[in-house]
């Protein structure tokens, strides 16, 4: 029997059901120290065995403040970042999904694209779960805005560390969001490369952008079509 036991941090997104899409989890720690066990245990009420547990924002906050003070930074850096998501961070992200997805409309739309591909394009920003998902229901192709998905995946870490450092962008807040924002699980694996509070944050954008477009992305789709139906 195997004596590897591991314990992470992460975050989600979930569709109108409650049910979760899809959890990510930056940075797994295998085999963890007791006391960040303890930690847990006592805050959450963990009891052993194989668990998940989400937690409430109270909850994180208290988990980062008792890991610092027991000398685990590494982890508290993840928690500090989740706990921070707050509406600055959240207003970010929303402002960044809306004109990337504004941007790429418009881009295709003058280059004479149809309307199913548009709709292909629209959620191009999130992983291919959601980007499929939603794609389907906006009426356009699943099985291509999961390549678009992964196309972008593949640019956003080839090239978004080299514009940020062009545009001078050195926060790490700013670094790890755009990277989840743009480039999603993939960009987050490159951000967790720059850093620890990169990774976090780009992570924390990745969900959060997720869980915007499932929800909004549709919404605001069949609002222009009644606009446009209206004109």
């Amino acid at each position: 029997m195997s004596n590897i036991f591991a314990m992470a941090l992460g975050c989600g997104s979930k569709n109108r059901d409650d049910q979760w899409l899809e959890v990510f989890y930056p940075d797994p720690v295998i085999n963890p120290d007791s006391k960040l066990v303890d930690v847990v245990s006592e805050e959450v009420g963990y009891e052993g065995g194989n668990a998940a547990l989400e937690l409430t924002h109270r909850q994180i906050q208290h988990l980062a403040r008792e890991w610092r003070e027991a000398g685990f930074e590494h982890e508290a850096s993840y928690a500090v970042a989740f706990q921070e998501s707050e509406r600055p961070v959240v207003l970010t992200i929303l402002i960044g999904g809306v004109f990337a997805t504004v941007i790429t409309l418009l881009i295709a739309w003058a280059l004479g694209a149809e309307q199913m591909i548009l709709m292909t394009l629209a959620p191009k920003s999130v992983t291919s779960p959601i980007a499929m998902l939603v794609a389907e229901q906006l009426g356009g192709i699943a099985a291509l805005a999961a390549v678009v998905v992964m196309f972008n995946g593949v640019l956003g870490p080839l090239f978004g560390p080299w514009l940020l450092r062009k545009c001078k962008i050195t926060e790490p807040a700013a670094w790890g969001m755009a990277m989840g924002m743009t480039a999603h699980a993939v960009g987050t694996s490159r951000a967790i490369e720059e850093g620890e509070e990169q990774g976090a944050f780009s992570a924390l954008a990745m969900s959060l952008l997720g869980t915007a477009t499932a929800l909004l992305l549709p919404l605001g789709v069949t609002l222009w079509v009644m606009l446009r139906t209206v004109a």
